[in-house]
């Protein structure tokens, strides 16, 4: 069989044509589950080889555990993880009936539309505020990111975007310790202080590009989208910004835990033509580096990436690359000579994600070629 236990819509109709193959051909049950729904997994184990397809960019201590205490609790059956997560494997201790199966880096999203674009070349040459930083949910190294950001006064250099902010203030409080574990948030060092300054000014929405919400509904700034239409994020909502910028903090949605994929974020900082600094996990452009992206090492600073303390990884990213959203007329003349390189990560990105059914078929061939 095949059980889906709270998937959105967007994931459930891009991954149904691959689970749906896989399942008509091989004797497996098929578990396509995020990290609130693994717990469900363990009542409905039945054959000898089951699927988990874990759907979630977030993978907490207890969701762990439960996937541990299934395995361990069916001690005779084989549980194969077939993910778009790289390092999900190097967790933890797992039994040793469990397998592994990375068939993708690319996070669930459809292409079709976004193939129909190229590179946006029709910059804005006048603009002046030519950075740009999209912190849609407000997970902790984003409200830490935008507090630092604010704190430096930067929003007079870059779009800082944070359309969730007020519901999360009103959901959480008003005190940014209390979801940010980090050592060194406090007035002993620069880092601290300014991240405190920041937030004040943050928790006012005052320097915040708040628009719309980037999936429907859009006017209720709350995350309760079941439909994450990027494409039409990324036309309707970002080209607008893409076009009065030329760099990108990318602030991707994993960041403590090693965990490595690629997703819209980086995309759309590709076919909106941005230099592309990556606010990631420790070890992100490395792994897209080593599957052939240009990182743009002649021009970003990417020292940070091989940083593991969350703060100073942060910290780097900024006071390495802010020149090049300070400097504008430089940046300009470096994105000019440039600017044909883009093309090569979009397209990379389009093939990547489209061979990700043709590998998981192939991971599948060659598990019960030899079970």
């Amino acid at each position: 069989m095949i059980f889906r236990f709270h998937i959105s819509h967007t994931s459930a109709l891009l991954r149904a044509p691959m689970i749906e193959s896989i399942h008509e051909k091989y004797p497996v049950d098929i578990f396509h589950v995020d990290f609130s729904s693994c717990h469900k997994i363990v009542d409905n184990v039945q054959r000898k080889h089951n699927l988990i397809f874990y759907e979630d960019v977030i993978c907490y201590d207890h969701t762990i555990n439960e996937l541990v205490g299934i395995m361990e609790s069916h001690p005779d059956k084989k549980f194969y993880f077939f993910t778009d997560h790289h390092g999900l494997d190097k967790l933890t201790a797992w039994p040793n009936n469990a397998y592994f199966v990375p068939y993708t880096i690319i996070a669930p999203m459809e292409v079709k539309n976004y193939r129909q674009h190229e590179p946006l070349m029709e910059k804005n040459f006048n603009s002046v505020k030519i950075g740009i930083t999209l912190n849609r949910l407000p997970r902790p190294h984003r409200l830490c990111w935008i507090s630092y950001l604010l704190g430096k006064n930067f929003d007079k250099h870059c779009v800082i975007s944070a359309p969730l902010l007020r519901w999360h203030i009103e959901q959480n409080g008003n005190n940014i310790k209390d979801v940010l574990s980090w050592k060194g948030i406090d007035i002993s060092n620069d880092f601290g202080t300014t991240v405190l300054q920041g937030w004040k000014r943050a928790q006012k929405q005052d320097g915040l590009h708040i628009d719309t919400d980037a999936y429907p509904p859009y006017d209720q700034l709350e995350p309760i989208a079941k439909e994450f239409l990027n494409f039409e994020n990324y036309s309707t909502n970002l080209v607008p910004l893409y076009k009065n910028s030329f760099v990108e903090y990318i602030s991707h949605t994993q960041y403590e835990t090693n965990l490595q994929r690629v997703d819209e974020k980086y995309l759309n900082s590709q076919l909106g033509a941005n230099f592309p600094i990556c606010l990631g996990p420790a070890g992100l452009v490395h792994f897209l580096r080593d599957r052939g992206f240009d990182m743009f090492d002649d021009v970003v600073n990417n020292d940070h990436d091989s940083e593991s303390d969350p703060r100073l990884r942060l910290e780097s990213a900024f006071v390495n690359n802010r020149h090049l959203i300070e400097d504008v007329e430089n940046t300009k003349k470096l994105w000019k000579e440039n600017a044909n390189r883009f093309q090569h990560n979009v397209d990379l990105f389009f093939n990547l994600c489209e061979a990700g059914q043709a590998n998981a078929e192939d991971q599948c061939r060659k598990i019960f070629a030899h079970d």
